[in-house]
């Protein structure tokens, strides 16, 4: 390996950045490409390349969860990673504050970004270094740079998946995608709104159809799949305590299965969110089961709410056709609309690494120094997860797992040998074509860090774990969610009672949330 070039890092956004600080940290030289002109990927709303967010969205996690480990520990950083100031948006940061903290990282850590810079191609030579042929987006123009590596870092949510229904153009309301800021530029008010899909987006919309006035929304998915409660949520943070104690994995995955389920029924809709369609038992635990798809909802709090005050609906199965004014589903039932959203998810936009193989998620055919990062919350097999399914647990909470798996990128970077004895290592060893890479391979590589016992490798993992519990005692302890909780659960409840009659369901009416 030719350590005095620099490794190329392609992309901008959160994870971009992360990976760059963990070769700063190390000593790794690099560079960092984006091809738009501004920080932050995806949730960036001014990025036109593909920026896919919308205004309100919120990221399903807390803000710990997209910094590097550690970061709010040093002295002279940001504390105020919390914002509550929006009652409806909870602990979630919104897109704004995403950018604000990448942002942040990338000063503080003097991250130098060549912009408007597109990888085309590249070329891995027998010396181990990488040709990179890249486009300038102003001038237009074709370079090519020797590089002893390329990591790319351009994440899952680049291209939308374009879904034309059945007679979609006969439709007389509005029918858009719901990212891009497309459905929040609508009216809704006294609207019905038709939602297609079950993922994150969707709920968002939901809400936000609900927030500006519409009367009515059915959201309809060919399979349920489970959705977790902000509090089930938080709650799985204990992980970062069981994983470096095995043994209490399984409390923390029946505390979580108790909070939804209990949460479920309070608001009426557990033959929704809680039926044997999407939990089942493994060595006679319960565990989730994850049709094709995304992994779950973090957050589905204020839809759950709108199914309890009747101002959601939720309907199994795939739409036949629109009418002029009706969304005809494949069971029959006629939906009448006002507006209809798309929100039925992504595709992998591969780029320069279609057609090519990863070794154990991230190794571009097998390489150290060529490495991707496309996916993880994409789900294209059906999988239990839950206590008896190593890895599932660490995984659904951190979110992001690169930073871990950027350090051991960094570490068989320096030590070529010990990288042979990876990829040697028989346990969870998987070859795929980029586009399969999804949540269960990212699984089996978080396994096999783990397996291989690298003593380097799993001080890693356990140090940074160890962070973000620090980071958590620090910053949002029990007590301090749950004050937030209620706050985000009562906004919406008082605004849905208003706007229904119905009584008003408190945030203390639900059995498994006394502490507050």
């Amino acid at each position: 390996m030719t350590m005095q070039l620099a490794q190329l890092i392609v992309g901008a956004g959160v994870n971009g950045i992360n990976t760059a600080v963990v070769f700063q940290e190390n000593g790794i030289p690099f560079e960092v490409f984006e091809r738009s002109g501004v920080i932050g990927g995806v949730w960036n709303r001014e990025n036109t390349t593909c920026g896919s967010a919308n205004a309100g969205s919120n990221v399903q996690s807390d803000p710990i969860m997209y910094s590097p480990a550690g970061w709010y520990l040093e002295e002279g950083n940001k504390n105020a990673a919390i914002d509550t100031s929006d009652p409806f948006r909870g602990i979630h940061q919104s897109v704004d504050m995403v950018i604000m903290n990448t942002c942040e990282i990338q000063e503080k850590c003097n991250i130098p970004i060549h912009f408007y810079r597109e990888v085309i191609s590249f070329e891995r030579h027998d010396d181990g270094t990488v040709a990179v042929v890249w486009m300038d987006q102003q001038s237009k123009k074709q370079h090519v740079d020797k590089f002893a590596g390329i990591h790319f870092r351009t994440g899952r949510l680049n291209s939308v998946s374009k879904v034309v229904l059945p007679n979609e153009s006969d439709f007389s309301g509005s029918v858009v995608d719901g990212c891009y800021g497309q459905a929040e530029k609508l009216d809704y008010k006294d609207k019905t709104v038709v939602i297609i899909g079950w993922g994150a987006f969707a709920v968002e919309n939901a809400t936000m159809a609900l927030q500006k006035g519409a009367t009515k929304v059915h959201m309809v998915a060919r399979n349920k799949k489970p959705h977790w409660f902000d509090y089930a949520t938080f709650t799985a943070r204990k992980f970062y305590f069981a994983e470096l104690d095995p043994n209490w994995v399984p409390t923390v995955w029946e505390d979580i299965f108790d909070i939804n389920e209990r949460a479920a029924k309070a608001c009426g809709v557990q033959d929704v969110l809680y039926s044997p369609d999407v939990h089942t038992k493994v060595d006679g635990k319960r565990h989730l089961f994850l049709h094709r798809g995304g992994l779950p909802s973090m957050s589905i709090d204020p839809v759950a709410l709108g199914m309890h005050y009747g101002l959601i609906e939720f309907h199994q199965g795939s739409v036949s056709g629109l009418t002029t004014d009706s969304v005809v589903l494949s069971s029959g039932t006629v939906l009448k609309a006002d507006v209809v959203i798309k929100s039925t998810g992504f595709n992998i936009n591969l780029g320069p690494i279609d057609g090519h193989y990863m070794i154990d998620t991230i190794f571009v055919d097998g390489h150290a120094n060529v490495t991707s990062y496309h996916a993880i919350d994409g789900c294209e097999e059906d999988v239990f997860v839950g206590p008896s399914i190593p890895g599932t647990s660490t995984l659904l909470v951190s979110a992001y797992p690169l930073r871990d798996f950027d350090r051991a990128v960094v570490y068989f970077l320096i030590t070529p040998q010990k990288f042979q004895e990876f990829k040697g290592f028989p346990t969870f060893t998987k070859v795929k074509k980029a586009e399969a890479v999804q949540f269960v391979s990212v699984m089996h590589t978080f396994n096999k860090l783990f397996a291989f016992g690298d003593e380097n490798i799993v001080s890693n993992f356990v140090e940074s774990m160890t962070k973000k519990r620090e980071e958590y005692e620090k910053m949002l302890d029990e007590q301090s969610f749950l004050k937030y909780d209620k706050m985000h659960w009562d906004a919406w409840s008082e605004l849905f009672a208003t706007k229904t009659g119905k009584p008003f369901l408190a945030y203390h009416s639900i059995d498994c949330m006394d502490k507050v």
